[in-house]
């Protein structure tokens, strides 16, 4: 059951922050690690969740990208019974898996997949979500799209070691060839990432 209650953002991240800790040294880890205490890391996941639990009841969410595995911790916090398990090609604890989506299977099939602030770091992101479409019923993902950030540089995208940024409809298109159907997206609060519901 959905809880009724849920805090505001800022609350929660507060919250967040104090449990696991302030903010990191950009650059300090791979993949922009550094960042993922920041709060628009936090409100994309909130945005995420809102789309989780549009689709109602699921028994499995599977966390490709944990970072720090604040989508388990929303999940708790907002009262959503799901079996969490977070999969990240750089680890942060033991019980999460390691896994890198441009080669990996998921280890089994999950109801919803989160794919956060990954696939900018993927080259061919077509073929990754193809892989992941059998093992999964519905897909949430996020992109930084181009148009909502045209002050993004190559010189920058290349600092963030970013291999793909395009624009949204290329994205959607992206998303189609994978297998998924698109049913919805949501820009987060800054503006500056969509992120998608998208059923296999």
């Amino acid at each position: 059951m959905i809880s009724e209650t849920v805090e505001p953002t800022e609350t929660l991240w507060n919250r967040f922050v104090r449990t696991f800790g302030g903010k990191q040294k950009a650059g300090a880890n791979p993949y922009n690690l550094g960042f993922q205490r920041d709060i628009q890391w936090f409100q994309r996941a909130e945005v995420a969740l809102s789309l989780l639990q549009s689709i109602g009841p699921v028994n499995s969410v599977a966390d490709i990208g944990c970072a720090d595995q604040k989508i388990g911790v929303l999940l708790k916090s907002k009262g959503i019974q799901a079996v969490y398990q977070g999969l990240d090609i750089v680890p942060q604890s033991p019980e999460v898996i390691a896994c890198d989506i441009r080669r990996d299977d998921l280890p089994s099939y999950f109801d919803v997949a989160m794919v956060l602030g990954v696939l900018e770091y993927v080259e061919n992101p077509t073929a990754a979500l193809a892989r992941l479409r059998p093992k999964v019923g519905h897909l949430i993902v996020s992109h930084v799209a181009r148009e909502q950030n045209l002050n993004v540089t190559l010189e920058k995208q290349a600092r963030l070691g970013w291999t793909t940024f395009v624009h949204t409809q290329a994205f959607e298109e992206m998303l189609t060839s994978a297998g998924f159907q698109v049913k919805t997206s949501v820009l987060t609060p800054d503006q500056r990432t969509r992120v998608w519901l998208c059923v296999a």
